[in-house]
């Protein structure tokens, strides 16, 4: 039997993706969808914060697919996974709350990995 992927065995993010993307589009382009991203993703997390306090398994839900949109978009591998984690346990609010701190980590390491991307690899 196969062991499940840890978090940590997941990329933050796409580094290739993003350099095609601006092969294709020009880095200014690349730049700009990296740059929105965190609005976002921010948005989202937000969102789902306020599922999980008012207890609202279908707007967490949601919110937790429209993060995972946002994360495509722009190839955040880590945090479109976490965010299906708690997609997936959206009827079990304590369970959800219990990840939230996984996601917030996860969503600081990735705000890390987008600017390092826009200072140092779509110059």
């Amino acid at each position: 039997m196969l062991a499940h992927p840890t978090l940590d065995d997941i990329p933050i993010g796409d580094l290739d993706f993003l350099k095609h993307l601006a092969s294709l589009s020009g880095a200014s382009i690349a730049r700009k969808l990296l740059m929105s991203a965190p609005e976002a993703v921010e948005k989202e997390i937000s969102l789902i914060k306020i599922s999980i306090e008012n207890n609202d398994s279908d707007e967490l839900k949601n919110a937790c697919h429209a993060l995972r949109g946002a994360c495509y978009s722009v190839q955040v591998r880590r945090l479109a996974d976490m965010a299906r984690k708690i997609e997936n346990v959206a009827s079990n609010i304590p369970k959800a709350k219990e990840l939230l701190p996984d996601l917030e980590l996860i969503c600081s390491e990735t705000f890390a990995w987008w600017e390092k991307v826009l200072d140092e690899d779509l110059i």
